[in-house]
């Protein structure tokens, strides 16, 4: 057995495609920097972190 390619997989209509773009459309809705707040918090680089609570 050997493993395609991620570009020759393709989703068809229905379920599953349904499911990966609401998915993409929640991920983009979020906001990146209140992503990464609690990294900025426990990494040295001196980047304060706000927090978001």
């Amino acid at each position: 057995m050997q493993a395609l390619p991620r570009g020759a997989v393709r989703l068809l209509p229905g379920p599953f495609l349904d499911a990966q773009s609401t998915a993409l459309e929640h991920l983009l809705s979020l906001d990146p920097h209140r992503l990464l707040a609690p990294l900025r918090c426990w990494t040295p680089t001196g980047t304060p972190g706000r927090t978001w609570r």
